[in-house]
């Protein structure tokens, strides 16, 4: 103890603001004076620090001329440290705004994500937030409006995108389809300034999540309260098979093992209630 303070106030430290100095330390003596000499435009003058060791350890004793100054500087290295201590809230881009999220929407097939999804685009319209178009080699439903919906495309022309590596993210669903998020979509529209949502499946977040990307990736997970009532759901459409409706609910069972990998699960209620949570986990991140 008493060596390695000796050679620490023996040693002469400069730096570009502090400047210790030792002006008198008789060895082996345990009272000893140094000169800690501040160069700040704020500050000049000498602080005095009178270095006590004893076998008890260290004491500090300072002047009472140094005692403003010493004070503010212990503060101001005091907040710096929990500032830089604090994990990071916001990831801000080069001009100082907080940078835009990509939000990434999931859920077994029937739980509703779609519905909420438009819900949620609505409420804080198109110059905050727009849907990312999936690219998928299924069929138009009913209803469904190509380059709105979906960007529908042929098998063969998804596989050689795959090869280009233009999605940021695909899966082949139970077996029959492909869908595919485009990259340049993703990061064309968050380069402006826009955040971005993302309806994919499990798979896809977790190939995302992998990467190492340049922007915010916030994960949202929509959970039915059970298998029996997405059944129902599913049901509801009246498009499916017993065989397809067997698949959905399978890989919806693995979906639901894997919710522990997202930001945030969603255990879904009634569509408004569902909307709801959506929306608060949104403007929580948003003011994060």
């Amino acid at each position: 103890m008493y060596l390695a303070d000796l050679n620490y106030c023996q040693q002469k430290i400069n730096l570009s603001y502090v400047k210790i100095r030792l002006v008198n330390f008789p060895k082996f003596k345990n009272f000893s004076q140094c000169y800690l000499q501040t160069f700040p435009k704020f500050y000049h003058g000498i602080l005095m620090l009178n270095f006590s060791f004893r076998q008890a350890g260290l004491k500090m004793k300072f002047s009472k001329k140094s005692w403003k100054i010493g004070s503010l500087i212990l503060i101001v290295l005091i907040v710096a440290i929990i500032l830089f201590s604090l994990p990071m809230k916001n990831i801000h881009s080069s001009d100082g705004k907080v940078a835009p999220i990509l939000f990434i929407l999931s859920g077994p097939s029937g739980v509703g994500k779609d519905t909420v999804a438009k819900r949620l685009l609505r409420a804080v319209g198109d110059k905050n937030l727009k849907k990312t178009i999936t690219t998928t080699t299924r069929q138009p439903r009913k209803g469904e409006v190509d380059g709105v919906d979906y960007h529908f495309i042929s098998r063969e022309e998804f596989l050689k995108r795959i090869e280009r590596s233009e999605f940021l993210e695909y899966a082949n669903v139970h077996g029959n389809y492909y869908y595919g998020s485009s990259r340049t979509d993703i990061e064309s529209t968050l380069s402006a300034g826009i955040n971005v949502l993302l309806l994919i499946d499990v798979a896809g977040v977790e190939q995302i999540l992998k990467q190492k990307n340049s922007f915010r990736v916030v994960t949202i997970f929509i959970a039915p309260k059970s298998l029996d009532e997405l059944r129902q759901r599913i049901a509801g459409r009246g498009s499916e098979t017993e065989e397809s409706m067997a698949k959905r609910l399978q890989t919806a069972e693995n979906e639901i093992k894997k919710a522990a990998i997202y930001d945030y699960v969603i255990t879904s209620g009634s569509r408004d209630e569902d909307f709801a949570a959506l929306l608060e986990i949104y403007e929580k991140v948003q003011n994060k």
